[in-house]
């Protein structure tokens, strides 16, 4: 009996715990990170405040923890190492294409990360600067694969990938504010959204061939 009580204490911990995580994306989506604080997110999520300070000490560390659990570059995380290994033969020609174009389909269809990358755009924070380092960190480590085969070339593969991430990033908050196209392009019809990820393919297919041609003649000196 004593074991059930436990698991029962266990799982309404846990419960109330994703209530309060849950809640926190409510209210991104609905009103939006300004009216993240204790008594709304309480609210939303139907259980004491006082809880929240049990199971998360702070509001800032609730809102870390749903960070953590949704952000697109933290998924990487547990899987890095294996995904680098696998991709280190072609100095990761396949993982530099996919990166992004996965980031495009998960932001694309999150509204609580739309909103929290509008929260990183408009104030500093904390939280979301922590999360910047990791995602650079991650970024950092996967370069590491791709630097040898760019390095005694001119090409700038650092700045190529940020331009693309940060275009991406740029495309989905301009469709999300005002639903207009961009360039003729309109990502919320599945047409262009296909013609993104092409686009994507074919870059990175682009750079990695300069990159190769250069980096043999380079060789060959």
């Amino acid at each position: 009996m004593a074991r059930k009580i436990t698991n029962g204490a266990i799982y309404n911990k846990e419960r109330t715990k994703q209530k309060c995580l849950d809640a926190v994306g409510k209210i991104l989506r609905t009103e939006g990170f300004e009216a993240l604080n204790i008594s709304n997110i309480a609210k939303a999520a139907g259980v004491d405040r006082k809880l929240i300070y049990v199971y998360f000490d702070s509001l800032d560390n609730l809102i870390a923890t749903y960070i953590k659990n949704n952000d697109y570059w933290q998924s990487f995380s547990d899987s890095l190492q294996e995904l680098l290994t696998i991709n280190k033969k072609d100095f990761g020609q396949q993982i530099a294409a996919f990166i992004p174009q996965l980031q495009f389909e998960h932001l694309l269809n999150s509204r609580e990360v739309q909103k929290i990358i509008l929260w990183d755009l408009s104030e500093k924070n904390k939280i979301l600067k922590e999360t910047s380092l990791k995602r650079e960190k991650i970024l950092s480590s996967i370069f590491q694969i791709s630097d040898p085969l760019f390095n005694n070339t001119e090409i700038d593969f650092r700045a190529i990938q940020a331009l693309i991430i940060g275009g991406i990033y740029y495309l989905i908050l301009q469709s999300v504010s005002n639903g207009s196209p961009f360039c003729g392009i309109d990502i919320n019809k599945n047409p262009d959204k296909i013609r993104i990820n092409k686009a994507i393919e074919y870059l990175m297919n682009i750079v990695y061939t300069d990159g190769r041609q250069r980096s043999l003649k380079s060789s060959k000196k």
